[in-house]
C-alpha cells in the first residue's frame, strides 16, 4: 500500500477516534430561569436614553446674552438685535428664555419705533416661544396682529415715491407695496387664527377653510416667483402650532365640504388646484421636521411633525432620528430591518443606525458593540467604528477588544483615539467619558497660549489706525467666530472686549453663545 493511503487511512481512524469527544450530552431538566445575560437590552432603554440633546453651559450662555441684551437696548432701533439674542436664549434654556421675553415685550412696547417694511418682530417672538409656552405665543400673535392692522391703516406707508426717468424695475415699485400689502393682509388673518385654535375649535375651523382656500386661489407669494401662499400658510403653522397644520392635511377634503356649505365657487377655485408634493403629505411633514431639526429646534413641535410623518409612512432618516427619542427600541428594530440590497447599505440606513448606535454606545458600550457586530452588510465596519470611537472615551484601556472585528484601516482611528485619552488621564485631567466632554474630533486652530491674548499683526495694524475701526471690529469678529467651538470662553471675551461697535459686540456675543450652545 502506497504510503500516502497509511496517511489516509490514520486520519479517518483518528476522527473516528475523536468523534464521542465531540457529542454535547443536554441536560434533561429545562434551565429553570433565564440569565440575567439573556435579557433584551432594548427594554428600558427608552426611558435611560429619553430626551433631547441639553444645551451645555447654558447658565454661562444666559449671563453673556443678558449682557448682549442690555448693550442692544442702547441703539436706536434693537429689534432685529433682540430677535437674534432671544432665539439663542430660548435655544440655552426655554424657561428663562420665556422670562426674558416678557421683559422685552413690556420694554419693546414702550419704545416709539417707526413702520418699517420688515415687520412681524411679535410674530417671530411667537414663533421662538410656541413650543415652550403656548400663552405667551398667543400674547404675541395679539400683538403682531395690533402691528399689523395699525400698518395697514397707515397708507402713507403704502405709497411708493414717483419713479424717475430712466429706473428700471422688475416689478414697479407700487406693485411690489400692493403685494407685500395682500401679504401682510393674509398673515394678520392667520395670526388671528392660531390663539382661537385651543378656545373655540368651531370657528376656528371655519377661519381656517376659508383662509386654505384663499391661499390656494391667490397662488404664488409675491408674484411667479417664491413660495405660494398654501406653503407660506403651511410653513407658518409648522411653527406656530404643528396640530392646525396637521388637521389641515389629515381633513383636507372635511374642510372642502364645509366650503361647499358656505360658498360653492371658493370650492371651485381649491379643486382646480391639487396639492401636488414631492414625498406626499408623509414626506411634506417630514421636511418641516428635518428644517427644525437642523436649526437645533429639539422640542415637541419637531416630534409632533415626525410623528404624524412616520404615521403616514415616511421612514427618513431624520424622522427615525427624531422619533428614536420617544422610543429608542421601535426605531432601533425598524431600521435594522431597513431595505439593502447586495452592493451595500443605502446611505439613510447607515445614517440612523450610527446615530442610534453612537448614543446607544454611551449607555452601555458591550450592548451597543455586540449589535454593531451583528449587523449584516456592507454597513458592519463602519458602526463598529462608531461604537469604537465612543470606547476610546468610556473604555481605552479595553480598545482592543472594540476593534477585534475590524480591518486595518477601520481599527486605527479608534485606538489613536484611545492613545489620546490615556495619555490625557496620565496628565491628570479627568476622564472625558460623557458626550458633553468628549473633545472634537479635530481642532482647525491650535488652543491659545497661556496669558493675555495679543491680536495677531494684521489686527494689530488695524487697532493701531482710528480710521480702519470698523474693518478691526470685522476681523476680530470673523477671528472670534472661527474659534467659537474650540477656545475657552473667558479667552473668547476677552477678544471680544476689543470690538468698538455695539452692534458688532453683540453679533461677536451671540457667536460665542452658539459655540457655547454646539459643543
Amino acid at each position: 500500500m502506497p504510503r500516502f493511503m497509511w496517511l489516509v487511512v490514520a486520519v479517518c481512524c483518528l476522527g473516528c477516534a475523536r468523534k464521542p469527544a465531540l457529542e454535547v450530552v443536554w441536560p434533561t431538566a429545562p434551565n429553570p430561569a433565564p440569565l440575567v445575560a439573556e435579557a433584551d437590552p432594548l427594554v428600558g432603554l427608552t426611558d435611560k436614553l429619553r430626551g433631547y440633546p441639553k444645551a451645555p453651559e447654558a447658565d454661562r450662555a444666559i449671563a453673556l446674552l443678558d449682557v448682549a441684551l442690555e448693550t442692544a437696548w442702547s441703539l436706536p432701533d434693537p429689534r432685529d438685535l433682540l430677535y437674534a439674542i432671544i432665539w439663542k436664549l430660548v435655544a440655552a434654556d426655554p424657561v428663562r428664555g420665556c422670562e426674558r421675553l416678557r421683559m422685552v415685550s413690556v420694554r419693546l412696547q414702550k419704545l416709539d419705533l417707526p413702520l418699517r417694511e420688515w415687520d412681524g418682530i411679535w410674530a417671530s417672538f411667537a414663533w421662538q416661544v410656541a413650543p415652550h409656552d403656548p400663552q405667551l405665543r398667543n400674547d404675541m400673535l395679539r400683538l403682531a396682529v395690533a402691528e399689523g392692522k395699525r400698518k395697514l391703516a397707515t397708507e402713507e406707508f403704502w405709497k411708493a415715491p414717483p419713479v424717475k426717468p430712466g429706473e428700471l424695475w422688475d416689478v414697479e415699485p407700487q406693485e411690489s407695496l400692493n403685494r407685500s400689502r395682500l401679504g401682510l393682509t393674509f398673515r394678520v388673518r392667520l395670526w388671528e387664527l392660531v390663539p382661537m385654535w385651543d378656545s373655540d375649535r368651531e370657528t376656528a375651523l371655519s377661519l381656517l377653510a376659508h383662509l386654505l382656500a384663499d391661499a390656494k386661489a391667490m397662488g404664488g407669494y409675491g408674484g411667479c416667483v417664491g413660495p405660494t401662499y398654501e406653503e407660506t400658510l403651511h410653513r407658518a403653522l409648522s411653527g406656530l402650532n404643528p396640530d392646525i397644520l396637521i388637521t389641515v392635511l389629515s381633513f383636507e377634503e372635511t374642510l372642502h365640504h364645509t366650503l361647499a356649505a358656505l360658498t360653492p365657487p371658493m370650492v371651485a377655485r381649491t379643486i382646480r388646484r391639487e396639492i401636488g408634493w414631492p414625498r406626499g403629505r408623509a414626506g411634506y411633514l417630514a421636511w418641516f421636521a428635518e428644517q427644525r431639526w437642523k436649526n437645533d429646534l429639539y422640542d415637541s413641535f419637531t416630534e409632533a411633525l415626525a410623528l404624524a410623518a412616520f404615521e403616514w409612512g415616511d421612514q427618513g432618516a431624520t424622522t427615525l432620528k427624531i422619533l428614536s427619542h420617544r422610543d429608542f427600541a421601535l426605531v432601533w428594530k425598524i431600521s435594522v430591518r431597513h431595505p439593502r440590497d447586495d452592493r451595500g447599505e443605502p446611505h439613510p440606513r447607515q445614517e440612523i443606525l450610527g446615530y442610534l448606535l453612537g448614543r446607544w454606545a454611551w449607555h452601555d458600550p458591550d450592548a451597543a458593540l455586540f449589535e454593531a457586530e451583528h449587523i449584516p452588510g456592507a454597513a458592519q465596519q463602519n458602526m463598529i467604528t462608531v461604537v469604537a470611537n465612543v470606547w476610546a472615551y468610556k473604555r481605552p484601556e479595553q480598545i482592543d477588544r472594540a476593534v477585534l472585528c475590524l480591518d486595518n484601516y477601520n481599527r486605527k482611528g479608534p485606538s489613536e483615539l484611545a492613545s489620546d485619552e490615556l495619555r490625557w488621564r496620565k496628565q491628570g485631567n479627568p476622564s472625558r467619558d460623557t458626550p458633553a466632554t468628549r473633545p472634537e474630533s479635530a481642532h482647525k486652530f491650535p488652543l491659545p497660549a497661556v496669558g493675555p491674548w495679543v491680536p495677531p499683526d494684521y489686527i494689530q495694524k488695524l487697532l493701531a489706525d482710528p480710521g480702519q475701526v470698523e474693518e478691526a471690529d470685522r476681523e476680530i469678529h470673523e477671528y472670534i467666530q472661527a474659534r467659537s467651538l474650540t477656545w475657552p470662553t473667558d479667552r473668547l471675551i476677552e477678544m471680544a472686549n476689543h470690538i468698538k461697535s455695539p452692534r458688532r459686540l453683540i453679533l461677536t456675543q451671540l457667536s460665542i453663545v452658539s459655540g457655547l450652545l454646539r459643543r
